[in-house]
């Protein structure tokens, strides 16, 4: 229990030793990371934009809201209405009656019908700016990209790192033609699942749904056939990765063409950060160096791994069949110092819940 904040949550902060605090989440879902879990989160990240220079995908930063009108051409508001945040400003003619009331007291809520219309939402998803920003494109090659946003969901509920208001995505996206985003798709399933084995983080694949295609009866009915999207459940309930086939949809939705004319194929991997956070932290009993040293084993063994086949730490290499995959594993990479730093264990606990 968090004295200082008076709610029970999993922050880390320790008022007793004036500790630094692991993260403070709101019951808006609005959330504060220390510096322990921003450099852990950090180090994730770098190393999954390391994946994404391998693919190679071009790295991408996409303006930090979207039109109304924009998202209205991929169904956004058919399918996800109870999800947007919208934005507004003060309507010019309450300015002074709001100044006035600020003089007055504290301002926590502005009335609906003091705001302008809104016509731009925060993004919820990273990867919608992709195909937007590649609206009638005829690509010569598939298209690889990686980008990373603060995205944004109203929620009916809102619990620690597990669901906020307000979180991090990294995605790498495949446009173009079918085979390539199926490949895409199929290496990025197998590192993700080998990264977390290496990890000790126990994952469930579960397939899902995607609303996109509820108002395509065609669509829906392929779904049903072959799951468009599985994710990466850790805990039974928290969905920390996912990979997403998007069949045609945003190709034909952005009228983006592959060479030969055809609409384009999209699909990408998502990670939501910091449930990555909330997954490493839960594993280490909340001791985010020794969440830190694994992170850095993990990595290590995976570049011992890769130069032992003559390859950069970047680089992608296409999944095990599934005989190879069911061999035994060979020992791990020592990891050097990260190694040494994770026996060291509980005692340099330091900020750990």
């Amino acid at each position: 229990m968090c004295s200082e904040h008076g709610s029970e949550h999993n922050c880390g902060h320790d008022a007793a030793t004036g500790a630094d605090t692991l993260f403070r989440a709101a019951e808006d879902g609005l959330v504060t990371l220390g510096p322990d879990v921003t450099e852990l989160m950090i180090a994730l990240d770098d190393h999954i934009r390391g994946w994404a220079r391998g693919v190679p995908a071009r790295p991408m930063i996409y303006p930090p809201l979207m039109r109304a009108a924009d998202l209205d051409t991929l169904d956004f508001f058919h399918n996800f209405p109870h999800l947007g945040v919208m934005t507004a400003g003060i309507d010019e003619v309450h300015h002074a009656t709001v100044a006035e009331e600020a003089k007055a007291g504290p301002v926590t809520r502005i009335a609906g019908d003091r705001l302008t219309d809104a016509t731009h939402v925060l993004p919820t998803a990273a990867c919608y700016n992709v195909y937007l920003d590649l609206r009638g494109a005829r690509l010569d090659a598939p298209r690889f990209v990686t980008t990373v946003a603060r995205c944004f969901r109203r929620e009916a509920y809102y619990d620690g790192l597990r669901r906020l208001t307000g979180f991090t995505m990294r995605e790498i996206v495949c446009v173009g033609p079918q085979d390539a985003v199926k490949a895409h798709l199929k290496t990025f399933r197998a590192r993700v699942l080998a990264f977390a084995d290496r990890l000790d983080l126990p994952l469930k694949i579960e397939a899902a749904t995607d609303p996109f295609f509820s108002n395509d009866a065609a669509r829906t009915a392929m779904q049903k056939l072959f799951p468009v999207k599985e994710e990466f459940v850790y805990g039974d309930t928290l969905a920390i990765a996912s990979v997403n086939f998007h069949r045609n949809f945003f190709g034909e939705r952005c009228d983006i063409h592959n060479q030969d004319g055809s609409h384009a194929f999209s699909g990408c991997v998502a990670f939501g950060l910091e449930r990555w956070m909330h997954a490493l932290l839960d594993m280490h009993d909340g001791n985010v160096r020794r969440a830190r040293a694994a992170l850095e084993v993990a990595i290590a063994d995976e570049a011992a791994e890769l130069a032992a086949s003559g390859l950069l730490p970047g680089d992608l290499v296409a999944p095990p069949p599934a005989d190879e995959a069911q061999r035994p594993k060979p020992p791990r990479a020592t990891g050097g110092d990260a190694n040494a730093r994770r026996e060291r264990g509980p005692a340099d606990a330091g900020a750990g819940a």
